[in-house]
């Protein structure tokens, strides 16, 4: 007896698969979510939680993964506060690119 299994061609968007709404926008959302926590490597989650002005249970809800209640412009800013930079790479319809990288605003 043989079983067949389904076979199914990602889009390259995993939101978009499961039918989310503006799933580009949970895309990026997740990428910053994975830079959040490259930054935490390493350091207290009571202490970065603090830093934040979060809770442990606030933050440790947003970096695994349950973050569609939070804007993509917050995450930036735990990013920066953090110490963490933005690099971007923008790509025009025609292939142009365009690098750029933000960085916190000095304070």
């Amino acid at each position: 007896m043989t079983t067949e299994t389904a076979h199914f061609e990602g889009s390259g968007n995993v939101f978009q698969d499961l039918g989310f709404p503006n799933p580009e926008l949970h895309k990026v959302k997740a990428g910053l979510v994975s830079g959040l926590n490259a930054l935490l490597e390493g350091r207290s989650l009571s202490d970065a939680a603090s830093t934040l002005g979060l809770t442990e249970p606030e933050l440790r809800r947003i970096t695994s993964g349950r973050f569609r209640d939070v804007s993509a412009d917050q995450l930036l800013t735990y990013l920066f506060t953090l110490g963490g930079t933005l690099s971007a790479t923008i790509t025009r319809p025609d292939g142009h690119t365009v690098n750029t990288t933000v960085r916190p605003a000095a304070s």
